[in-house]
């Protein structure tokens, strides 16, 4: 029995079309006609046909964009290193850090994707479907600094999902993050980070960057970015210009600062003392360096060696989880000893590369006079620490 080329059949106000396959044996997908009459139907095929066929269907949104559509496999997608929306980012001049990257790609795929249906379509996803989600993560005892960044990258990607016309709008407008009030980092007293200068135990690297961010205020990745020609020994000052984040390990990874937080700040003495058995001869390349091929320095060096320092000066590790003390206290023991030495708050801000829009304009007033004195407050400040507890004014040899 002979087939018919084609059938039409009405869905909605339109009428649809399928065309018969005989390699198939059976019948097309349909595709709409655009008419809303079978008459007005059979004209707009009879042109496809004169033409060779019908016009080629339009691709999907999924085909378009590369993204599955269900959430959970739009969600996985969104975060990998390849996704259209961090090479775009990236195309734009934007800084993503891998690190970042790969802790967002992280929450969905732990936190996300084992709580939703696999099979849930991503229009589908209700301001509701989150809310319940963040509740649920809120008590299984989620910690609420966890619980927000995850949110925060499945916001991310509904937002940019809607910008794109995926979807109408985010669903996740709606849903607040959880209170966080996270226990403040702990600090050392003066006394100890004298006794850290001390410390003989030390790789001279590890005590150098711990001095650099108890007396100068440096990041981790700051320390790790300096360079050699950053170090102005004449002067006293250190020109912060480069941050290496802790998730790289090579020269490539090397970004400007945090916030875009450039700056020169003053440095002791007593740290250009140690600066100077790292840098040596050398007016190039990194002043921190690893052992295996002469790269930066490994990101856990750093922290790793600042908890053996703080075992060397009597701080045993129960006491450092007491105290919460990690590697980035020395940078806020160097924000409270500054305060403490009667450094003004806006200047202190300044030297450390904090920014917020209501510091910005006491930044621009910010002299090289006030960068002195911070540096004459801060090195006499130290030096009676030294004198209370015995030790010597100059630098120790390590």
């Amino acid at each position: 029995m002979a087939r018919t080329p084609f059938v039409f059949f009405k869905r909605g106000r339109k009428e649809y079309v399928q065309f018969w396959d005989d390699e198939k044996g059976g019948y097309m997908t349909a595709r709409s006609t655009g008419a809303e009459n079978e008459n007005e139907a059979l004209k707009v095929v009879m042109e496809w046909m004169r033409a060779g066929g019908p016009p080629p269907a339009r691709k999907s949104i999924k085909k378009k964009h590369g993204f599955q559509m269900t959430a959970c496999g739009y969600l996985t997608d969104f975060w990998k290193a390849d996704s259209p929306y961090i090479v775009g980012r990236q195309a734009r001049g934007a800084t993503i850090s891998e690190m970042y990257r790969k802790n967002n790609e992280s929450f969905i795929r732990r936190l996300f994707t084992p709580r939703f249906d696999e099979k849930l379509p991503l229009s589908r996803l209700k301001t509701a479907d989150l809310e319940t989600w963040v509740m649920a993560l809120y008590q299984e005892g989620i910690g609420p600094r966890t619980l927000n960044a995850a949110l925060q990258a499945v916001s991310v990607a509904l937002r940019e999902t809607a910008r794109l016309g995926l979807i109408p709008f985010s669903p996740a407008i709606g849903v607040r993050p959880v209170k966080d009030a996270p226990a403040a980092r702990g600090t050392l007293t003066l006394a100890e980070v004298a006794r850290l200068l001390k410390d003989e135990k030390a790789d001279v690297q590890v005590k150098a960057a711990a001095l650099l961010g108890c007396l100068c205020g440096l990041r981790l990745g700051e320390i790790r970015g300096l360079q050699c020609e950053d170090v102005d020994f004449e002067n006293g000052i250190i020109k912060v210009s480069h941050n290496l984040p802790n998730s790289e390990k090579a020269a490539e990874g090397l970004k400007i600062p945090k916030w875009g937080s450039s700056r020169e700040v003053p440095a002791p003495e007593e740290v250009l003392n140690v600066l100077r058995l790292i840098v040596g001869e050398r007016d190039s390349g990194f002043v921190f360096s690893n052992p295996r091929d002469g790269g930066p320095m490994f990101p856990k060096a750093a922290p790793e060696g600042f908890e053996s320092m703080l075992r060397d000066i009597g701080i045993s590790e129960e006491t450092q989880k007491a105290r919460r003390l990690v590697f980035h206290s020395s940078r806020h023991t160097f924000v409270s000893l500054s305060r403490g030495a009667g450094i003004p708050s806006f200047v202190v801000q300044r030297l450390v590369g904090h920014r917020s829009p209501e510091m910005t304009d006491k930044y621009s007033h910010v002299s090289v006079e006030d960068i002195q004195n911070a540096k004459h407050l801060v090195t006499v400040m130290f030096q009676k620490a030294q004198e209370q507890s015995g030790e010597r004014k100059e630098a120790v040899n390590t």
